[in-house]
């Protein structure tokens, strides 16, 4: 919050706008109610070039192109948030880490843990892992992974980082697997094993959702930009919706004391889900193989696209 506060003479504040005609959705409705009127082989938004200037409906169509990239992501968002919900569950079936006496009284690190945490390190604490791995990995990757990737002779576009991701998030969950198998096996394992998953479920996030962001601004036009943010947003929810439909049909039954019996459960579960990651990460890499980013693909007036 200090830092927020002392970087506020930095901000550009750009002030709403309102209203002006030619948003997405209103070109949207335009679109679709005048689809007949629409020459035969003509594009989608063909029908509003002849109510809104060129540069309306070259916006509109790049924000239908990233609009398209971001139609998987949901499926990581469903996901990713299985850190607060089954992977919590599974760190429940795992021997919490107690905090020494020694540790806890180290100068300022043990207060502060202690403060933090308290005593012990359980299922629940340890997704505060995540959010400390962000802070850590996202200057880490800024300055020194990506600049050392592309001395290497590799681009790191956008696109190859969000796909790099989703792999990455399909590889925690198959390191979750084996946890889990290890501890329905009887084995008492400390909580902190799942370490290792959440420092590459993190590695992903940081990989798709920071990127993700960066690519929903940098790819939308300006008077797009609000939209295309608001569509990236909506990807969570969706992921989140589609999560708990896949929760809902897996219930094979429910017993009188509440307890849901599942179809797929344990390491099953967890190497479904990974899986599933995989085959969209797959669909993602051909997607982005076929996208033209906005910069080098903007005619730059009405005649240039004859």
């Amino acid at each position: 919050t200090l830092l927020f506060w002392m970087g506020r003479k930095h901000y550009i504040h750009v002030p709403p706008a309102g209203p002006k005609g030619g948003s997405f959705w209103e070109m949207l409705w335009y679109a679709l109610t005048h689809s007949a009127g629409r020459r035969q082989g003509s594009g989608f938004w063909s029908a509003c070039e002849n109510r809104y200037s060129f540069e309306q409906v070259h916006a509109a169509k790049a924000a239908t192109k990233v609009a398209g990239v971001f139609a998987l992501i949901p499926f990581f968002w469903a996901l990713w948030d299985q850190n607060s919900t089954t992977w919590v569950l599974q760190g429940d079936k795992m021997t919490p880490y107690i905090f020494s006496e020694g540790t806890l009284h180290f100068p300022i690190v043990g207060p502060i843990l202690r403060f933090i945490i308290g005593d012990r390190i359980g299922a629940e604490q340890m997704q505060s892992m995540n959010a400390l791995l962000v802070m850590l990995m996202v200057p880490i990757f800024t300055y020194v992974l990506f600049p050392v990737t592309e001395k290497s002779g590799l681009r790191v576009t956008t696109l190859r980082r969000m796909g790099a991701g989703l792999f990455m998030t399909a590889i925690s969950f198959l390191m979750v697997s084996v946890i889990d198998q290890r501890v329905a096996g009887g084995e008492k394992l400390s909580v902190l094993w799942q370490t290792v998953p959440y420092i590459v479920l993190t590695a992903g996030e940081v990989l798709v959702s920071n990127t993700g962001l960066e690519f929903a601004f940098r790819e939308a036009p300006a008077t797009m930009r609000s939209t295309m943010m608001s569509f990236w947003l909506l990807t969570t929810a969706l992921g989140n919706l589609a999560i708990a439909k896949v929760f809902g049909l897996n219930v094979k039954e429910r017993l009188a004391d509440g307890t849901e019996v599942l179809h797929v459960s344990g390491p099953a579960f967890f190497n479904l889900c990974a899986a599933m990651l995989c085959v969209v990460a797959i669909g993602f890499v051909f997607v982005a193989l076929r996208y033209q980013y906005r910069d080098s693909s903007k005619p730059t007036s009405r005649s240039a696209t004859h």
